[in-house]
């Protein structure tokens, strides 16, 4: 069982770390941040991450000195992961007020540090776009997290939602990308989650995203489809589109997306954009395949320079469904201002 650990207990378990260190698997760095754009510098701060097992049974204070000693130098810190909730024990993430004394031999962790806290990102007010019984939906803002991160539980738009409406019962049932904008569902409980969560499952949710893209796609109206899997990737979550379901990296799930150009500039043009399957990064995989990356996506188009927009231009524009009961839901966000204007084009609606 165990046992928390309490800031004396933390203070007088040091003197005894030197003699049971942790063994260091691996540590990764954040790349460079030259070429980061202004906003992912202030809301998205790259990651250090070190990993190890239990040698033997350990101090869990050995462990965050271990960490720290990893860390040094980088910006990061144990306080900080752990403060954030990003370090991980047996696969689990460690909440602050209820920490163990003992790590078991053979428990593997992992600590994920940012360099700096991150700014907080303005919800702004109209965030809640329609309500009803058990559910509600939210506009995210770019940049918020829709759920916890692997490095921190500290921001997000389900913390959010938590704090206005003074219940930790409500958790989203689909996410959108950090950088992306626009609708997000929010259900109150796990009954009601999992009616909604059944309707993305079974594909019946009626979801039309905008995007931003450039260069111009050569075709007004398009599809794409076939296999998705995760590419070789050190730091960050990155996807490709494969040949086939297996491959060595780890097995591609099958993808579909509908394209129509519906306002085109010399450099740019606007995209609506209809996901038939959910996968994680599909449109964006998608335009990048055909072509015509997301403007401002970093990951699958070009490197951030001045004068180019800070974030990929994607914003989940529209969302609805029907409930088993009858009910209709029928959900608009509204576009936000980075996307009225990209490359010094207005594009009007």
């Amino acid at each position: 069982m165990l046992t928390p650990l309490s800031a004396r207990g933390r203070s007088g378990l040091l003197g005894r770390m030197k003699r049971t260190p942790a063994v260091v698997m691996e540590r990764t760095l954040p790349g460079s941040e030259e070429g980061v754009s202004p906003s992912a510098h202030r809301y998205d701060p790259p990651l250090v991450k070190v990993r190890g097992v239990a040698p033997a049974d350990v101090p869990f204070a050995s462990i965050l000195a271990t960490i720290d000693e990893h860390f040094t130098g980088t910006g990061a810190s144990a306080d900080r992961a752990l403060a954030h909730g990003g370090i991980h024990l047996a696969g689990k993430p460690l909440a602050e007020a209820d920490l163990p004394v003992l790590v078991a031999e053979g428990t593997r962790w992992v600590a994920y540090g940012m360099i700096r806290d991150p700014d907080p990102v303005d919800l702004g007010p109209g965030a809640v776009l329609a309500t009803g019984p058990g559910w509600l939906a939210v506009d995210k803002p770019a940049w918020l997290p829709t759920q916890r991160t692997r490095a921190s539980a500290v921001d997000s738009l389900e913390r959010r939602v938590w704090a206005f409406t003074g219940s930790p019962e409500w958790r989203a049932v689909h996410r959108l990308d950090r950088t992306t904008s626009g609708v997000v569902l929010f259900a109150e409980g796990a009954t009601q989650a999992s009616v909604l969560q059944r309707a993305f499952q079974e594909r019946t949710v009626r979801k039309r995203y905008v995007a931003v893209v450039a260069p111009p796609p050569t075709q007004d109206a398009f599809s794409v489809s076939g296999w998705i899997g995760r590419a070789a990737h050190k730091r960050r979550f990155v996807f490709e589109m494969r040949a086939s379901a297996g491959a060595s990296v780890g097995r591609a799930r099958q993808s579909e997306s509908r394209f129509n150009v519906k306002n085109r500039g010399e450099h740019c043009a606007w995209v609506d954009a209809e996901p038939v399957t959910g996968r994680t990064h599909q449109l964006r995989v998608h335009l990048a395949h055909v072509g015509s990356p997301v403007a401002g996506d970093d990951l699958y188009g070009v490197g951030w320079e001045p004068g180019r927009p800070e974030r990929a231009l994607l914003h989940a524009a529209e969302l609805g469904l029907s409930l088993p009961d009858g009910t209709a839901i029928e959900v608009e966000a509204p576009l936000p201002g980075d996307m009225v204007t990209a490359f010094g084009e207005t594009l009007p609606r």
